[in-house]
């Protein structure tokens, strides 16, 4: 008899308890909000054609080829280990769920840094860097690195504070960053995180790129030795090779 009852009160204890916690309110402790699941895929860097290295224009040397599209040219860059001063990262958001999140920064922290003196500047652009046929809907952040962290600007003029999203489940949100360093001094490697907020909650997740990937050096002074892939060197008339 006693055993028939323990387990009734058993019972009506578990009926209570789950009673509570479906009424309990969402914004009361000590209910915490769900997991926002969301996802970063398909993360795509490309450097903005603007590179600095540590020796001079004469010992630099001209480029291998008057394209800056041609694999001779970033193969020639990598042996110089070249930085560049700007970097645009592609990459889509996936929500797993309905949710309303606010997107409202970057975190980016720095691991290190190259101990060389920059003094040349080198200009290679490749048109053909720019050019997808993505057809998401896509948004703009503007990240400056400087002495207090990041700062995000979001939308094509890179005036707004933040980003607010409504998605549903399976939405995919193409986001293109456009990163560039204001801090002086030599190149660094960054990593980098999407802060955004789900019901009030803060959450950072990850943007992995390619090993070694956000390598970011700020541009030099005005003036600085600038070598211009297609051209010769600073101050002479030799042209690379065709």
């Amino acid at each position: 008899m006693r055993t028939v009852c323990f387990i009734g009160a058993l019972a009506v204890l578990g009926a209570l308890l789950g009673w509570v916690v479906g009424t309990w309110p969402q914004d009361r402790w000590p209910r915490r909000a769900p997991d926002p699941a969301v996802v970063v895929r398909d993360v795509v860097v490309t450097a903005n054609g603007q590179w600095v290295v540590s020796t001079s224009a004469e010992e630099t040397g001209i480029p291998p080829a008057r394209d800056a599209c041609q694999p001779a040219v970033r193969i020639w860059l990598r042996r110089l280990g070249a930085a560049p001063t700007g970097l645009q990262i592609r990459f889509f958001l996936v929500s797993e769920r309905t949710q309303s999140l606010t997107i409202t920064g970057v975190r980016a922290r720095a691991h290190g840094h190259r101990p060389a003196v920059t003094r040349t500047q080198i200009s290679a652009e490749c048109p053909r860097d720019y050019v997808d046929f993505s057809d998401h809907e896509r948004q703009w952040l503007d990240v400056a690195l400087g002495a207090n962290g990041a700062t995000t600007r979001f939308g094509e003029a890179g005036t707004d504070e933040r980003l607010e999203l409504e998605l549903g489940r399976g939405d995919t949100i193409e986001l293109r960053l456009l990163l560039d360093a204001e801090l002086p001094g030599p190149a660094q490697r960054w990593s980098l995180d999407l802060e955004f907020t789900v019901e009030g909650r803060k959450w950072y997740l990850p943007i992995a790129g390619p090993p070694g990937s956000f390598v970011l050096a700020p541009p030099l002074p005005e003036g600085a030795p600038t070598i211009h892939v297609g051209e010769g060197l600073p101050g002479t008339t030799t042209s690379p090779s065709e």
